[in-house]
């Protein structure tokens, strides 16, 4: 690893900096769907509380790589690990519950001018696609791995992965992410290890977007995601 820069643990205190990371790299196409034209220092504003919560709590795992003379954070990962639920009904009950409220925590949260409704249809077919994938088993969730744009191309994100993977392998569990099927960054993951295993397409967009938008993004009327995983390494 470069002698330049660290990997640690997020504090509370880089929660704007890591909000802003997110909200940079998030220019695709079905994002700006999602949030059409808000200003990218909007949508951090919007993010960073919950980010400093996050980065208290326990079943939480957000690393940063940061400058070695600042101290600031250039890239970030979020991850969440997630207990077995298979085969229990209660906690799949407790589960929903928990997703009710974060959902309802969310459409709160949003920025106004965000298509409230679409965001969290998609982030219900998220929640699908890694229950068809997972079934409920132990894993980590990859949410999110951004860089600074002025520092991409220097192997962050790839020394991010892999101190994420020995998390994961130290409980013997996956890690799962889940991308856009036209996303660049999938070579990445495949490089790293991550493995295709399934997908998942949000049909009929035009549910939750004027076709004019759709046309002006380009966007066709489906959205697929695809669900990568990385198995758990155990030495042999």
């Amino acid at each position: 690893m470069p002698s330049d820069w660290a990997i640690t643990k997020a504090k509370p205190t880089d929660a704007d900096t890591i909000a802003s990371l997110f909200a940079q790299s998030w220019n695709s196409p079905f994002t700006q769907l999602q949030f059409g034209h808000v200003d990218p220092a909007t949508l951090a504003a919007a993010m960073s509380p919950a980010i400093a919560r996050q980065t208290k709590q326990s079943q939480m795992m957000i690393a940063v790589a940061r400058d070695g003379e600042t101290g600031a954070a250039l890239a970030v990962a979020q991850c969440s690990f997630a207990a077995s639920d298979a085969l229990d009904t209660n906690a799949c009950q407790s589960q929903q519950e928990m997703d009710d409220i974060e959902d309802f925590e969310m459409r709160y949260s949003l920025p106004q001018e965000s298509n409230k409704d679409l965001i969290l249809e998609f982030t219900r077919s998220l929640r699908r696609l890694k229950h068809q994938v997972l079934k409920g088993q132990h894993h980590l969730l990859l949410e999110n791995l951004a860089t600074h744009p002025d520092y991409r191309g220097r192997g962050m994100a790839s020394h991010l992965l892999e101190w994420i993977f020995s998390q994961a392998d130290a409980r013997k569990c996956p890690v799962y992410l889940n991308t856009e099927n036209d996303n660049p960054a999938i070579k990445l993951y495949e490089r790293m290890g991550f493995e295709n295993a399934g997908t998942y397409t949000v049909s009929n967009l035009s549910r939750f977007v004027p076709k004019e938008d759709l046309d002006r993004y380009s966007y066709g009327p489906d959205h697929t995601i695809v669900a990568m995983v990385r198995k758990p390494n155990d030495g042999k």
